[in-house]
């Protein structure tokens, strides 16, 4: 089953009662579009055709700053995270996020803003000017990743081939 065009609304206070949760994208290019995403145990993206029965279920819990949110993965204590060199961040799962950020690198986990439904977006606070980008790689996965709309590094408004945009949303896990 594929995501549904209308997601129940659920308030943030909803949200934060600790509701599983999964996640979706959607993308003009149709191997990324309605698929649930997944994890390799690290990396987070579309595998296994990305069925709603591979998805990741996580629960969430409130962040660091004002509306913003931490997801934890269900059964395996990672919390979601975005990892590597300021402007291209990959989406990752992270165990001990305080202590898990080589040097060099950024590591963004507790500004998650979860949107209200209908338009239930997941995006990472502050980060306005940035989009998700879904890379295939040579198993067939779909990575994703986190282009900050700064810098050489970021997202100009063209990608390189073998990538494409993707908007990334979350629902209700059905009981």
């Amino acid at each position: 089953m594929k995501p549904s065009s209308v997601i129940a609304a659920l308030s943030p206070a909803l949200l934060a009662e600790a509701q599983l949760i999964r996640l979706f994208t959607t993308s003009t290019n149709t191997d990324v579009n309605n698929t649930y995403v997944s994890s390799n145990g690290t990396h987070l993206g579309i595998r296994s055709g990305g069925l709603a029965s591979s998805a990741i279920q996580a629960s969430t819990s409130p962040g660091s700053k004002t509306n913003t949110n931490i997801i934890a993965v269900s059964g395996d204590g990672n919390v979601l995270g975005l990892l590597g060199p300021s402007g291209n961040l990959a989406f990752v799962g992270v165990s001990n996020p305080p202590a898990s950020t080589p040097p060099g690198a950024v590591l963004e986990w507790d500004l998650w803003r979860l949107f209200a439904a209908p338009d239930s977006r997941v995006r990472m606070a502050d980060m306005t000017a940035s989009n998700w980008v879904a890379t295939q790689a040579a198993d067939g996965a779909w990575l994703l990743t986190w282009f900050k709309g700064e810098g050489t590094d970021g997202f100009q408004g063209n990608i390189d081939p073998g990538m494409t945009t993707v908007t990334l949303f979350w629902e209700p896990v059905p009981l």
